[in-house]
């Protein structure tokens, strides 16, 4: 049987496996996760190894989520524990079919020829297009950072700038009465946004692989402000 697809989540700060244990639930980093089960250290804090069949009992911490879960050891590689789901698991695959889709969105993003895109007066112009996500942003012509911003992922938008708030909303095919339009053709329907979603964002723009470190970090200083 074909292996479920796996993505590394070493930088996803926020994806914890909480395990029980005699003095109270344990908190482990989630070093790899899928449909099918996922992989955890116990280096942090260091903890006896277990054999293969050893099943633990917690909850996987996946955002602002908590999933009751029972794993069954599978395998053991230098301090990393490889665990299948023991049970029934599906409310926890649903959240890491979203994260896939999220991550994998992020990862097609490519840098668009400027020949094919708009040029603005005030600064050089970039592009990253992808599968259902889209980045256009204005760098100062110094280079000493980013004027502007227009981010759209899986139907989320933010944008903002040096002279403007930042603002979030979701795209939608039929707006509110006299919704915005973005690009001439789509519409946003604008919404306030929470601290989950500016972290989904920043996650986001963290996982463009073809964004430039400098740009990044000037457009995620604007989620900052917030």
């Amino acid at each position: 049987m074909a292996r479920a697809p796996r993505v590394a989540l070493t930088s996803l700060h926020r994806v914890r496996f909480a395990m029980v244990g005699p003095q109270g639930p344990i908190v482990l980093p989630v070093m790899n996760i899928s449909t099918s089960g996922l992989a955890f250290s116990l280096e942090h804090p260091p903890l006896p190894m277990p054999e293969v069949g050893s099943v633990f009992k917690g909850e996987v911490l996946f955002g602002e989520k908590a999933f009751p879960i029972s794993l069954k050891t599978a395998r053991i590689n230098q301090g990393v524990i490889g665990c299948r789901y023991d049970g029934k698991a599906d409310d926890l695959r649903q959240a890491v079919y979203a994260y896939l889709k999220f991550e994998l969105a992020a990862l097609s993003a490519i840098k668009v020829d400027p020949k094919y895109h708009k040029q603005e007066p005030d600064g050089p112009t970039h592009w990253v297009h992808g599968d259902h996500c889209d980045l256009y942003y204005v760098e100062k012509p110094d280079g000493s950072g980013i004027l502007r911003f227009r981010l759209t992922f899986l139907g989320h938008h933010f944008d903002g700038g040096q002279d403007a708030p930042l603002r979030f909303g979701e795209v939608v095919t039929q707006a509110p009465s006299d919704g915005p339009r973005m690009k001439g053709t789509e519409l946003l329907d604008e919404k306030t946004v929470s601290p989950e979603m500016i972290q989904f964002a920043l996650k986001f723009l963290s996982s463009i692989a073809a964004l430039p470190e400098t740009h990044r970090a000037g457009i995620s200083a604007y989620f900052a402000r917030k």
